[in-house]
């Protein structure tokens, strides 16, 4: 961890931060980002699991290992959501959509809406 982020030279704290990366300015982008890190840490999750011999820790794990087994699917799902929506109609068809999208992930909430 770098210290340097997170405390002055006198040791005191700061807020600054690294720059956030939410994966592009897309909807598919971010939500790709989403994914890949639900699968880092799906993968941490599996290497804490195999290492800690505390059967009360290793449950509580494993809980947490299902959640972002789940996150990771919900993603995965609102991306081929998004695809499908985002297809082009056929030249000549007029068409309307609208649609809101609200998602939570390791960034926080996003509500991220478009028209067509």
């Amino acid at each position: 961890m770098d210290k340097s982020a997170q405390f002055n030279d006198i040791g005191k704290p700061t807020m600054d931060h690294k720059e956030l990366d939410f994966g592009g300015d897309d909807l598919k982008g971010m939500l790709e980002r989403q994914i890949a890190l639900e699968t880092a840490d799906v993968e941490k999750y599996k290497h804490r699991i195999e290492t800690i011999d505390d059967p009360e820790v290793v449950g509580v794990l494993r809980h947490i290992l299902d959640e972002e087994k789940r996150h990771r699917k919900e993603f995965k799902e609102r991306r081929q959501n998004i695809c499908e929506l985002t297809t082009d109609p056929p030249i000549g068809q007029l068409t309307t959509r609208f649609y809101i999208l609200l998602f939570k992930g390791s960034m926080g909430l996003i509500l991220i809406s478009k028209i067509r």
